[in-house]
């Protein structure tokens, strides 16, 4: 309730701080900025916990093994053959629905082995997935030094979170798309619960397994591509959301993590915003603060994990 409360205070706050006599303008950019913040937090603290769920590891995060690099190199490859006339010109609809079928593609080819295979064991399937995304990232780097630098400019532009200019036709279909992807993966929450116990567990309690894995993991990616579509790669947003979420409740029960990692992700950027803007004067961007923030974090428990070996 607290969480909820202190959201809702913001974004309060962030809409009707010093709105001038002619809000007439002011308002709907104010309420587009809000929208974007709202599919990014919210689909980063729903994925993330549910990724943790899935591969029992509360260290990585979808973005860690590679998600977000294909977005980065499906991008790249269409500058780099098409030009940025092709990038720029596509409608962002168009454009988000193909990234989101792609990287769907991915998640199930590379992690379908984590559901159906009774040798590959989870740290082998996780090492692909990262030496997937560092591969993905090394083949976009490449091609990115061998194009124009002004076509260049125009892909960077792509890739660095950002929560104006908004395209509000995207902003719709993407919170609609989060809406009902969330709403699924809310009706699943108990099976959640189960698989959370492992494998053999579930399957020993009549979930199955295989199937719910593997819409799961398409739920996930679809989450990811609607905000990296609509506002460019977060990529330890979610770790630190899923992290306070898990604090805060006590529990790794779906029914409180799932919302509140939702509000955390939704508050920690509208106050990260507000205050980057209205008191530091946009010096820096949210995207750095979080990669900082997070970047941080991601260390700490990854030594505290070698610690308690």
């Amino acid at each position: 309730m607290a969480v909820l409360l202190i959201t809702v205070a913001l974004l309060g706050l962030f809409i009707l701080w010093q709105l001038p006599r002619a809000w007439g303008f002011v308002l709907p950019m104010r309420l587009t900025t809000v929208g974007a913040l709202a599919v990014a937090g919210i689909t980063a603290g729903v994925s993330t916990v549910v990724f943790h769920t899935l591969t029992r590891n509360h260290i990585l995060t979808p973005g860690l093994i590679g998600f977000d690099s294909i977005y980065v190199l499906i991008n790249t490859l269409i500058v780099f053959f098409l030009g940025s006339g092709a990038l720029s010109g596509m409608h962002p609809i168009a454009g988000f629905v193909l990234n989101t079928v792609i990287m769907v593609v991915f998640a199930v080819v590379v992690f379908s082995p984590l559901v159906t295979s009774t040798t590959m064991t989870l740290d082998v399937l996780l090492l692909i997935g990262v030496v997937c995304g560092i591969f993905f990232r090394s083949l976009a780097g490449l091609l990115q030094k061998m194009i124009d630098p002004n076509e260049y400019q125009v892909l960077q532009d792509a890739f660095f979170a950002s929560f104006t200019g908004i395209d509000r036709p995207l902003l719709v279909f993407t919170l609609l798309v989060t809406i009902v992807v969330c709403a699924w993966i809310w009706h699943k929450r108990h099976v959640l619960d189960v698989m959370a116990l492992g494998k053999e567990t579930s399957i020993g309690l009549g979930v199955g397994y295989r199937k719910e894995s593997l819409l799961l993991l398409a739920a996930i990616t679809i989450l990811v591509a609607a905000s990296t579509a609509l506002v460019g790669p977060i990529l330890f947003l979610g770790l630190i959301v899923a992290h306070l979420a898990y604090r805060a409740t006590g529990t790794t029960r779906h029914t409180w993590t799932l919302p509140v990692a939702a509000l955390f992700g939704v508050s920690s950027l509208v106050g990260a915003q507000f205050i980057l803007g209205q008191i530091l004067g946009y010096g820096t961007t949210v995207s750095v603060l979080i990669e900082f923030v997070g970047g941080i974090l991601f260390l700490f428990l990854l030594l505290r994990k070698e610690k308690l070996k």
